[in-house]
């Protein structure tokens, strides 16, 4: 390589070079001067050849001992992200700060790696942690992990009436009383898997897991003036032991998956090749120990992801067909929560405050957003943006970005007789039954030196009436 330039030199071993036997101890292994091709060049091979002349001397047969290889931890990776949230839907509000760290461990040789991750979300209540192992000394691949991770529920806010603060100086103060309580889902979990490969690019996974699920409901009370002013707030934990509102439930799973991927990823995204999952697990119920737990475990979870990338310079095409759902006895009766669509990397543009909005005026409930399996499909138009001059539009070395655009569909449903019917509540006389969801739009994705991938977008629902709306997306690109 040099003037900015590969030079490839080739040879026919049958036409270019004596098929005749040398002897060993005619041929000089002594370190030497190379011949110059480029007289500009330096002469770093010839420096570190001279260099380790008297090392290679020492290094001879037996001047030194041999010692089996011992693996040892090292520190390989650190990364992490941060960032905060807000969100106020059909599902209730939700805001917080989010940070987190990831460690990555491995011997030099990468057989036997240690990873760990810890974040924060807005309070220490929402801790979340995990710790894994993976063994890949020989081709059948191995480890275990152990997780805590917190599920944001949502929550409930009401009125309660007037009420009365008293102060220790015995004046009061008559004020509004309001009541917000926020529930949370905790998984504690520890799982074991298998993997593998048949190629570098195919291989199945396996493995088996226990979780524990229990819950906590805070509720704060909140105390207005006549202004409308926060005087007073108090916040508490709720005792659930022995009511219906306690979730205590043991859930045991196996599950097996074929695996394929030869995409190449660019600057935020795929852009050549494919990728594809096919995976069953099946989920049973351990024991459970509340009396007001409604809803078991004892259900199968398919999966059925295929990714497909075709770069044609300088624009990629980018295809995805997903199916994620439950069946048997509990598909539509379970702990966990409903699969949703109008999560942004499923269908952008339904997700946030203005969603129960748009989808109100167009006669229909958030409740067409949840079902038991979902059926997703996306097609993008990615062009890298900025980043390096041979693969982006715009040459750039600090900022790297890609532009897509796309369009999104998806429905979700618990049963597949559902599909076609129009099921109205009665009450409210909107649609709550399965009914596809679409949206069209742009967005950005940025890539912030490799730590994260930020998505702001701008989606278009395909409803009737329905103006475009902002969103951020926080993951790399499908």
């Amino acid at each position: 390589y040099w003037e900015n330039g590969y030079r490839i030199f080739s040879a026919d071993p049958a036409k270019d070079f004596l098929r005749r036997e040398v002897p060993v101890d005619s041929v000089d292994l002594s370190p030497a001067y190379l011949l110059k091709v480029n007289r500009q060049a330096d002469n770093s091979v010839e420096e570190g050849l001279l260099s380790t002349a008297s090392v290679a001397a020492t290094a001879a047969p037996g001047n030194y001992e041999e010692r089996e290889y011992k693996p040892k931890f090292n520190l390989t990776y650190v990364g992490g992200g941060g960032g905060v949230g807000v969100n106020v839907g059909g599902f209730g509000p939700t805001t917080g700060a989010y940070g987190g760290v990831d460690f990555l461990f491995s011997d030099i040789l990468g057989n036997h790696q240690l990873f760990t991750s810890a974040v924060l979300n807005g309070r220490l209540v929402d801790f979340a942690g995990v710790a894994a192992y993976l063994n890949q000394k020989n081709r059948l691949g191995w480890g275990v992990s152990l997780s805590h991770i917190p599920y944001r529920l949502g929550g409930a806010f009401g009125p309660v009436g007037l009420d009365t603060l008293n102060f220790d100086d015995g004046s009061f103060l008559p004020v509004e009383h309001w009541v917000w309580q926020d529930e949370r889902l905790f998984e504690d979990r520890v799982s074991a898997f298998l993997q593998y490969p048949f190629s570098q690019t195919l291989r199945v996974e396996g493995g088996a897991s226990y979780s524990l699920y229990y819950n906590r409901i805070d509720q704060s009370d909140l105390y207005y003036d006549a202004f409308g002013r926060l005087v007073y707030e108090d916040r508490n934990k709720l005792d659930l032991d022995g009511t219906a509102l306690d979730i205590s439930q043991h859930i045991g799973s196996v599950y097996t998956a074929l695996v394929g991927d030869n995409s190449y990823f660019a600057i935020a995204s795929p852009l050549k090749g494919y990728r594809f999952r096919l995976g069953v697990e099946k989920f049973f119920d351990g024991f459970k120990s509340t009396q007001g737990q409604t809803g078991g475990a004892d259900f199968w979870n398919l999966t059925a992801d295929y990714r497909r990338y075709l770069y044609t310079k300088p624009v990629a095409f980018a295809f995805r067909a997903l199916h994620s759902g439950r069946y048997g006895k509990d598909a539509t009766q379970s702990v966990f929560r409903t699969n949703y669509i109008g999560y942004p990397w499923f269908v952008r543009g339904y997700f946030g405050n203005q969603t129960q909005d748009i989808l109100f005026q167009n006669g229909k409930s958030t409740d067409i957003l949840s079902g038991s399996k979902i059926l997703v499909g996306n097609f993008e138009v990615r062009v890298p943006f900025t980043g390096p001059k041979q693969l982006a539009l715009i040459g750039s070395k600090a900022f790297f970005s890609e532009l897509a655009f796309f369009f999104d569909a998806g429905i979700a449903f618990d049963r597949f007789d559902q599909l076609g019917d129009d099921i109205i509540d009665p009450d409210t006389q909107l649609k709550i039954g399965p009914d596809p969801v679409m949206s069209a739009g742009a967005s950005l994705r940025i890539n912030l030196f490799g730590m994260m991938v930020l998505e702001p977008y701008y989606a278009f629902p395909i409803q009737k009436e329905t103006k475009g709306v902002f969103g951020l997306n926080i993951v790399p690109g499908w």
